[in-house]
């Protein structure tokens, strides 16, 4: 089995799969967060007529 970093290569790969689910969970959340902010922001330029709508 090949090594990189003086790890075997499966044990690099197990390690880098997970920090990149975590990574995708944590802008999974924010992409949510802010959709949720852009829709609250352009209700209230409905309701309060912002912008000139």
């Amino acid at each position: 089995m090949s090594s990189f970093f003086g790890l075997p290569l499966a044990v690099i790969l197990i390690i880098v799969g997970v920090i990149v689910f975590i990574a995708a969970w944590i802008i999974h959340w924010l992409l949510l967060v802010l959709a949720i902010i852009l829709v609250i922001v352009g209700i209230y330029l409905v309701v309060t007529g912002g912008f000139g709508l």
